[in-house]
């Protein structure tokens, strides 16, 4: 069988990543994060990284490298600044890892002001058009290059975004640009059927110490990676869907519902929710409910 290298060079992701599912060697698992960046599935290869970390220290250099990276792609720029302070704050290694913290301090810096300025893929017509198309994905495109942008210009776009697209989660990214924006005018949001009034620059980011708390506990506790990183996808998917909602579900009702929906993906046909919830000390009754909302919610996407 060809090496994993090998599989990389003749770019079988795939495999790649289905034979580097349960590795804890390093090699293998920087070769399954360049797999997930390949792909396209940055948050996935994050979350390979953040889970197997002390696998991967045993080539520093290379994870601060790829982690930091990484999250500058993906625009984390506040977390690369905290991951660069966790290596910076690990014992002394090699005066070459010193070497390379220094230069990553300078590099987030030069990221997050090149992403500031935005990627400049599409033309102000372009923008505009996208505004108004009928395709959730092109709505979305527009949106991603304004958020780099002055928003005052597109504003009436977006205000009418907000009220009339027909797809839920084009409109909470809408509303998110504006909150990013510090928008500090009061705008009516369709949401739910519903219209409400809303200060952007009021409300809390949905990506928070509640999310921050659970990431980390499926990344403890799931015992397969891609368990857990399909669990925090579909999380990261139903915050965006309920903003600017809060997410109140009790943690362990949640926890289950996730690595049910989780489970469902892999076609798991041995799994017991029930038995779960008990063990979770988590509500049977409830938990099936969340499972129903979230798969709900993914309709959206």
């Amino acid at each position: 069988m060809d090496s994993i290298k090998t599989l990389i060079d003749k770019k079988n992701y795939d495999l790649v990543l289905k034979i580097t599912e349960k590795s804890k060697d390093a090699n293998d698992l920087f070769y399954r994060i360049t797999a997930f960046v390949a792909l396209g599935q940055l948050e996935e290869g994050l979350g390979c990284i953040n889970i197997n970390k002390k696998y991967l220290k045993s080539n520093l250099q290379l994870l601060i490298k790829t982690h930091i990276e990484l999250l500058c792609i993906a625009g984390h720029f506040d977390e690369a600044y905290e991951e660069l302070d966790y290596y910076k704050n690990l014992p002394y290694e090699s005066q070459v890892v010193e070497e390379e913290l220094k230069y990553y301090s300078k590099y987030i810096r030069e990221e997050e002001k090149r992403a500031f300025k935005g990627p400049n893929n599409l033309s102000e017509d372009e923008i505009y058009h996208n505004l108004t198309s009928s395709e959730p994905a092109a709505v979305m495109v527009a949106l991603a290059e304004i958020m780099h942008k002055n928003v005052d210009a597109y504003l009436p776009n977006i205000l009418k975004i907000l009220t009339s697209n027909k797809m839920q989660t084009v409109r909470s990214f809408a509303l998110m640009i504006l909150m990013h924006k510090r928008y500090d005018q009061v705008v009516d949001f369709l949401h739910n059927g519903q219209i409400l009034k809303v200060v952007p620059a009021e409300l809390n980011h949905p990506f928070d110490d509640y999310f921050t708390s659970l990431c980390k506990r499926i990344n403890t506790e799931f015992k397969n990676p891609s368990l857990a990183e399909a669990a925090i996808k579909v999380f990261s998917n139903y915050l965006i869907y309920i903003f600017p909602d809060k997410c109140n579900f009790k943690s362990n009702d949640l926890y289950c519902a996730l690595y049910s929906i989780a489970q469902s993906m892999f076609k798991d046909d041995n799994f017991d929710l029930e038995q779960l919830c008990f063990e979770q000390e988590a509500n049977y009754d409830k938990t099936k409910k969340i499972i129903k909302e979230i798969e709900e919610s993914s309709e959206q996407f």
